[in-house]
């Protein structure tokens, strides 16, 4: 197996099976940790915002009972190769599908259907927000804003993020995941600390034999 960048994965193996991804932010998290495996199943480590995975494929019964209220649990797509959130914000619930980046600082949807004239609990900081990527020509603008985002088992309100007009790539936005605090806004995970909702800035992935879900 080969990565690409932060996200993208490619299987060498072709006999090796489809399987379905899980991030999960925690209060606390070892340097590596291990789960059990079936033998016919490869191990892979994976590493995630400076803390390390160990991890192989399980049932997704396995996956919840290892949930509690100290574990934020992020379910996500596949879909091209990226791994795709699934996450929600604002009073009305709006759902996207951002790009999950650990290298990224800045979180930022597309402001599909004018979503920021609908959320009560939206708020403009009217500040100003652009975004480049190597390659792509020139930046997209918008604006920063402050709303309610929602995960699989949680919420959190208050979190800080980009929103764009017409963005020409990245159609449902990008959610950054990287440790660190790289900009004037506080990343998701750096977000998450600050509110007490969990203890360090870190994240794992487990696996299962479901196909392109997480």
């Amino acid at each position: 197996m080969r990565g690409y960048g932060t996200n993208a994965l490619e299987c060498l193996d072709p006999s090796f099976p489809s399987i379905h991804f899980k991030y999960i932010l925690t209060k606390s998290s070892p340097s590596i940790s291990q789960l059990t495996q079936d033998d016919s199943f490869r191990r892979l480590v994976f590493i995630s915002l400076g803390g390390g995975f160990g991890g192989a494929p399980h049932d997704k019964s396995a996956l919840e009972k290892k949930a509690t209220s100290n574990v934020i649990e992020l379910d996500f797509d596949i879909e091209g190769g990226q791994h795709h959130g699934v996450v929600s914000f604002g009073s009305e619930g709006v759902s996207y599908k951002p790009i999950i980046d650990s290298g990224s600082w800045e979180t930022w949807f597309a402001n599909d259907n004018d979503m920021t004239d609908y959320s009560t609990t939206l708020v403009n900081l009217t500040t100003p927000f652009s975004i480049n990527y190597v390659g792509s020509g020139n930046p997209a603008t918008g604006i920063f804003i402050k709303d309610t985002i929602k995960f699989t088992n949680a919420k959190s309100d208050g979190f800080e993020f980009g929103i764009l007009n017409n963005p020409p790539w990245f159609p449902q936005g990008i959610l950054a995941i990287a440790r660190s605090q790289g900009s004037d806004h506080d990343t998701l995970t750096y977000h998450l600390k600050m509110m007490g909702q969990v203890e360090r800035t870190v994240s794992s992935l487990y696996y299962s034999k479901l196909q392109n879900k997480g």
